[in-house]
């Protein structure tokens, strides 16, 4: 895989990689951790270079958050807000939500473009494993070891590749 290699591509297809989207979901859910950026870190690991400058997770993380915080998790809660008004018996809001999850996937692949960009920009891209930027990623967020969280984690980079 070359260093142009689309990011939405391959975050695309590694998300429908058995086990993965589960995974993801899980660490999502239940560990507040971003999507885009596993999958971020799993298109390094494919590419076998990243980056581990404090700076570049800093940066990466802030866009991310705030991209999340104020763009896609609104999205996100309008749509499973819908799917159960829905299920209670709505159904003619089903139009509604694909239109929702249409725009909520745009949004998702903008921070999957930009984080693509960082990595083009940044310059201490170096050879580094998935390991090394989850730790990266986990720093940035100030999170202490947690055992289960981090067996997902390590699933998560067996299962992907």
């Amino acid at each position: 895989m070359s260093a142009t290699e689309d990011f939405w591509e391959f975050a695309s297809q590694t998300y429908e990689v058995e086990g993965v989207s589960g995974l993801c979901l899980r660490l999502q859910d239940e560990y507040e951790l971003d999507v885009n950026i596993l999958l971020f870190i799993l298109w390094c690991d494919q590419m076998g270079a990243g980056d581990v400058s404090p700076q570049f997770w800093k940066d990466l993380v802030s866009y991310s958050k705030k991209w999340q915080g104020e763009i896609v998790s609104p999205l996100r809660g309008a749509r499973r807000e819908l799917k159960v008004r829905i299920a209670n018996g709505l159904p003619h809001l089903q139009k509604l939500r694909q239109q929702v999850l249409s725009v909520e996937l745009e949004a998702e692949k903008e921070q999957i473009n930009h984080l693509q960009h960082l990595y083009n920009v940044s310059p201490t891209i170096r050879e580094v494993t998935a390991q090394e930027m989850i730790r990266c990623y986990l720093s940035a967020l100030k999170l202490e070891a947690d055992d289960t969280r981090d067996h997902l984690l390590k699933e998560l980079v067996l299962i992907a590749v």
